[in-house]
């Protein structure tokens, strides 16, 4: 797939969504966060589910606004400049499999195992300290399944967001120019997450990180 045709996919996922949401027009980005933030109420959240195409910024702005990441499990290996237990909780594929009914939402990416220690988020939720989860948005859809059915986790509630770059060519060049994943192919993540994108419109947030500290001022008045 060449640059052409990732950013006509693209604008035609970011359509979809916008069409689902009743936005339509240009500036479709700064159409669906106006739309979704008049429509937020502030109320207390349990935990924050950030998702978003590849480059958009997610641990970026969890950074800035200082919200601290609660780890997936994963069984590929490290990369330079990761921590177990920070970035992911990184098991073997045999310790992987002699916990596995400790794991939920269990799924391949890139030939990586990945998961939610469940126990380990249960744990987090009545520590009732702010913290945020990176997930797809089919992964955030089988996750909130799962939390209506688990007992050890009842009644949570959990803020939804959902990240847009200011344009494609804005994220194009941030994952192109610093590209840190050498086992991974960044034009291909990217058309995986716009599929991704057109499903948003469930979320309670759609926001552009086009400055930190706007985005700050508007988690101040969220949460």
């Amino acid at each position: 797939m060449n640059i052409i045709s990732l950013k006509n996919k693209y604008d035609e996922c970011l359509k979809e969504l916008a069409q689902k949401k009743g936005v339509f027009g240009v500036n479709l980005e700064k159409k669906l966060e106006n739309i979704t933030y008049q429509d937020l109420k502030k109320q207390s959240y349990d935990f924050i589910i950030i998702s978003g195409s590849s480059g958009c910024g997610k641990s970026t702005i969890a950074k800035y606004v200082k919200i601290e990441k609660f780890p997936m499990v994963a069984t590929r290996k490290m990369r330079p400049g990761e921590k177990n237990g920070v970035d992911y909780y990184f098991y073997s594929i045999e310790e992987f499999n002699a916990k596995k009914n400790n794991f939920w939402d269990v799924h391949e990416r890139h030939g990586s195992i990945h998961a939610i220690d469940k126990n380990k988020l249960a744990g987090k939720i009545k520590q009732n300290k702010m913290f945020y989860m990176d997930k797809s948005v089919s992964s955030t859809k089988r996750l909130l399944n799962l939390l209506k059915k688990e007992k050890s986790v009842e009644n949570v509630n959990v803020l939804l967001i959902y990240i847009l770059p200011p344009s494609f060519e804005d994220l194009y060049n941030r994952i192109c120019k610093k590209d840190e994943r050498p086992d991974e192919n960044p034009i291909e993540r990217l058309s995986a997450s716009f599929e991704d994108m057109k499903n948003a419109d469930f979320y309670n947030l759609i926001l552009v990180n086009d400055d930190l500290s706007r985005i700050k001022k508007i988690f101040k008045k969220i949460l």
